[in-house]
Protein backbone atom coordinates (compact mmCIF):
# COMPACT_ATOMS: atom_id res chain seq x y z
CA UNK A 1 0.00 0.00 0.00
CA UNK A 2 0.99 3.33 -0.49
CA UNK A 3 3.11 4.95 2.78
CA UNK A 4 2.95 8.78 3.19
CA UNK A 5 5.67 10.64 5.10
CA UNK A 6 4.43 12.92 7.40
CA UNK A 7 3.62 16.13 5.79
CA UNK A 8 1.07 13.87 3.70
CA UNK A 9 -0.28 12.89 6.82
CA UNK A 10 -0.54 16.03 8.14
CA UNK A 11 -2.73 17.29 5.27
CA UNK A 12 -5.16 14.29 5.69
CA UNK A 13 -5.66 14.96 9.38
CA UNK A 14 -6.64 18.59 8.12
CA UNK A 15 -9.40 17.02 6.41
CA UNK A 16 -10.06 14.84 9.49
CA UNK A 17 -14.01 15.23 10.38
CA UNK A 18 -14.78 15.54 6.54
CA UNK A 19 -13.23 12.34 5.74
CA UNK A 20 -15.60 10.66 9.38
CA UNK A 21 -18.38 12.53 7.45
CA UNK A 22 -17.72 11.41 3.84
CA UNK A 23 -17.30 14.71 3.09
CA UNK A 24 -15.00 14.69 0.55
CA UNK A 25 -15.47 17.85 -1.54
CA UNK A 26 -13.11 19.78 0.06
CA UNK A 27 -10.25 17.78 -0.16
CA UNK A 28 -10.95 16.85 -3.76
CA UNK A 29 -11.25 20.36 -4.58
CA UNK A 30 -7.99 21.01 -2.80
CA UNK A 31 -5.74 17.72 -4.34
CA UNK A 32 -6.26 19.04 -7.91
CA UNK A 33 -5.43 22.48 -7.31
CA UNK A 34 -3.62 24.01 -3.88
CA UNK A 35 -2.27 20.58 -2.98
CA UNK A 36 1.04 20.15 -5.19
CA UNK A 37 0.95 17.81 -7.59
CA UNK A 38 4.38 15.47 -5.39
CA UNK A 39 1.94 15.03 -3.09
CA UNK A 40 -1.50 15.03 -4.58
CA UNK A 41 -0.56 11.51 -6.46
CA UNK A 42 0.26 9.68 -2.94
CA UNK A 43 -2.66 11.34 -0.91
CA UNK A 44 -5.08 9.77 -3.80
CA UNK A 45 -3.42 6.53 -3.57
CA UNK A 46 -3.53 5.72 -0.29
CA UNK A 47 -6.98 6.93 0.25
CA UNK A 48 -8.42 4.45 -2.79
CA UNK A 49 -5.99 2.07 -1.48
CA UNK A 50 -7.92 2.17 1.69
CA UNK A 51 -11.09 2.31 0.33
CA UNK A 52 -12.01 6.43 0.44
CA UNK A 53 -13.81 6.46 -2.83
CA UNK A 54 -12.26 10.14 -2.98
CA UNK A 55 -12.63 9.69 -6.98
CA UNK A 56 -16.35 10.21 -6.69
CA UNK A 57 -15.75 13.88 -5.75
CA UNK A 58 -13.60 14.83 -7.95
CA UNK A 59 -14.11 16.53 -11.90
CA UNK A 60 -11.06 15.61 -13.18
CA UNK A 61 -7.97 13.25 -12.34
CA UNK A 62 -4.90 16.07 -12.51
CA UNK A 63 -1.28 15.08 -13.61
CA UNK A 64 0.46 12.91 -11.50
CA UNK A 65 -3.04 12.40 -9.71
CA UNK A 66 -2.73 8.52 -9.62
CA UNK A 67 0.29 6.91 -9.04
CA UNK A 68 2.57 4.17 -7.22
CA UNK A 69 -0.78 2.78 -6.47
CA UNK A 70 0.44 -1.46 -4.79
CA UNK A 71 -2.14 -3.18 -4.17
CA UNK A 72 -5.25 -2.63 -6.83
CA UNK A 73 -5.28 -4.70 -9.80
CA UNK A 74 -8.82 -3.36 -11.28
CA UNK A 75 -8.76 0.55 -11.27
CA UNK A 76 -12.60 1.81 -11.82
CA UNK A 77 -12.63 5.63 -13.25
CA UNK A 78 -16.48 6.95 -12.23
CA UNK A 79 -18.49 8.61 -14.68
CA UNK A 80 -17.99 11.73 -12.53
CA UNK A 81 -14.38 12.27 -13.69
CA UNK A 82 -14.48 14.66 -17.28
CA UNK A 83 -11.38 14.54 -18.24
CA UNK A 84 -8.08 12.23 -17.22
CA UNK A 85 -5.28 14.51 -17.35
CA UNK A 86 -1.67 14.11 -18.87
CA UNK A 87 0.52 11.86 -16.39
CA UNK A 88 -2.81 11.27 -14.82
CA UNK A 89 -2.70 7.40 -14.37
CA UNK A 90 0.91 6.56 -14.19
CA UNK A 91 3.29 4.27 -12.31
CA UNK A 92 0.65 2.03 -11.11
CA UNK A 93 2.19 -1.25 -10.39
CA UNK A 94 -0.37 -3.28 -9.44
CA UNK A 95 -3.01 -1.89 -11.83
CA UNK A 96 -4.17 -4.57 -14.56
CA UNK A 97 -7.34 -3.27 -16.03
CA UNK A 98 -8.66 0.51 -16.13
CA UNK A 99 -12.62 0.64 -16.33
CA UNK A 100 -13.80 4.09 -17.25
CA UNK A 101 -17.36 4.19 -16.56
CA UNK A 102 -19.96 6.41 -19.37
CA UNK A 103 -19.13 10.04 -18.50
CA UNK A 104 -15.44 10.68 -19.18
CA UNK A 105 -15.51 12.54 -22.04
CA UNK A 106 -11.37 13.21 -22.27
CA UNK A 107 -8.28 11.12 -22.14
CA UNK A 108 -5.42 13.66 -22.97
CA UNK A 109 -2.45 13.14 -24.66
CA UNK A 110 0.18 10.38 -22.37
CA UNK A 111 -2.92 10.30 -20.14
CA UNK A 112 -2.39 6.69 -19.07
CA UNK A 113 1.48 5.70 -18.79
CA UNK A 114 4.19 3.80 -17.63
CA UNK A 115 1.77 1.32 -15.71
CA UNK A 116 3.91 -1.84 -15.83
CA UNK A 117 1.51 -4.74 -15.62
CA UNK A 118 -1.71 -2.88 -17.17
CA UNK A 119 -3.02 -5.46 -19.78
CA UNK A 120 -6.14 -3.97 -20.36
CA UNK A 121 -8.37 -0.72 -20.75
CA UNK A 122 -12.11 -0.30 -21.38
CA UNK A 123 -13.47 3.00 -22.25
CA UNK A 124 -17.28 4.22 -22.86
CA UNK A 125 -19.00 5.69 -25.77
CA UNK A 126 -18.69 8.93 -23.70
CA UNK A 127 -15.12 9.44 -24.14
CA UNK A 128 -14.87 11.70 -27.43
CA UNK A 129 -11.69 12.40 -27.54
CA UNK A 130 -7.84 10.71 -27.29
CA UNK A 131 -4.68 12.61 -27.11
CA UNK A 132 -1.46 11.52 -28.82
CA UNK A 133 0.66 8.84 -26.91
CA UNK A 134 -2.75 8.79 -24.62
CA UNK A 135 -1.98 4.97 -23.46
CA UNK A 136 1.74 4.75 -24.43
CA UNK A 137 4.33 3.09 -22.64
CA UNK A 138 2.13 0.03 -20.90
CA UNK A 139 4.91 -2.43 -21.96
CA UNK A 140 2.28 -5.12 -20.51
CA UNK A 141 -1.17 -3.20 -22.46
CA UNK A 142 -2.80 -6.52 -24.87
CA UNK A 143 -6.19 -4.76 -25.35
CA UNK A 144 -8.25 -1.98 -25.18
CA UNK A 145 -11.52 -1.91 -26.07
CA UNK A 146 -13.12 1.45 -27.78
CA UNK A 147 -16.84 2.61 -28.71
CA UNK A 148 -19.02 5.18 -30.94
CA UNK A 149 -17.35 8.37 -29.19
CA UNK A 150 -14.26 8.16 -30.78
CA UNK A 151 -13.78 9.50 -34.41
CA UNK A 152 -9.72 9.27 -34.33
CA UNK A 153 -6.91 7.28 -33.60
CA UNK A 154 -4.20 10.11 -32.90
CA UNK A 155 -0.83 9.54 -32.98
CA UNK A 156 1.22 7.54 -31.13
CA UNK A 157 -1.95 6.24 -28.96
CA UNK A 158 -0.25 2.49 -28.03
CA UNK A 159 3.85 3.54 -28.51
CA UNK A 160 5.86 1.63 -26.44
CA UNK A 161 3.02 -0.93 -25.93
CA UNK A 162 3.11 -4.60 -26.66
CA UNK A 163 3.74 -5.11 -30.08
CA UNK A 164 0.47 -7.74 -30.49
CA UNK A 165 -2.31 -5.67 -28.86
CA UNK A 166 -5.40 -5.71 -30.28
CA UNK A 167 -7.63 -2.14 -30.63
CA UNK A 168 -11.25 -3.73 -30.19
CA UNK A 169 -13.64 -1.71 -31.64
CA UNK A 170 -17.49 -1.78 -30.97
CA UNK A 171 -19.42 0.86 -33.49
CA UNK A 172 -23.42 0.38 -34.23
CA UNK A 173 -23.05 1.97 -37.52
CA UNK A 174 -21.14 2.14 -40.92
CA UNK A 175 -17.41 1.32 -39.12
CA UNK A 176 -15.72 2.62 -42.54
CA UNK A 177 -17.49 6.17 -41.58
CA UNK A 178 -17.04 6.39 -38.05
CA UNK A 179 -12.76 6.04 -37.06
CA UNK A 180 -9.98 7.68 -38.97
CA UNK A 181 -6.33 6.93 -38.27
CA UNK A 182 -3.32 9.77 -38.69
CA UNK A 183 -1.83 9.64 -41.46
CA UNK A 184 1.46 7.28 -41.16
CA UNK A 185 -0.21 4.80 -39.43
CA UNK A 186 -3.38 3.56 -41.05
CA UNK A 187 -0.99 0.01 -41.64
CA UNK A 188 -0.34 -0.35 -38.11
CA UNK A 189 -4.06 0.06 -37.17
CA UNK A 190 -5.24 -1.82 -40.08
CA UNK A 191 -3.17 -4.99 -38.67
CA UNK A 192 -4.05 -4.36 -34.45
CA UNK A 193 -7.72 -3.24 -35.00
CA UNK A 194 -10.53 -5.55 -34.31
CA UNK A 195 -13.93 -4.79 -34.93
CA UNK A 196 -16.31 -6.77 -33.02
CA UNK A 197 -20.10 -7.17 -32.75
CA UNK A 198 -21.96 -6.57 -29.36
Amino acid sequence: MANLDNDQLEILKRYKQDLRRGNLSKLAKDLTSSISKYDRGEIIAYMIEHGIDILSAMSFIPEQGIKDLENLPILMIPGNIETIRKNGIIRNPSVKEILIEHGVQNIDSNAITNNSNLTAVIIPPSVTTLGAGAFSHNPNLKEVFISDGIKVLPRGLFEGCDDNIVVKANFRENKADRLRCVEGEKDWYRTHLKWVKD
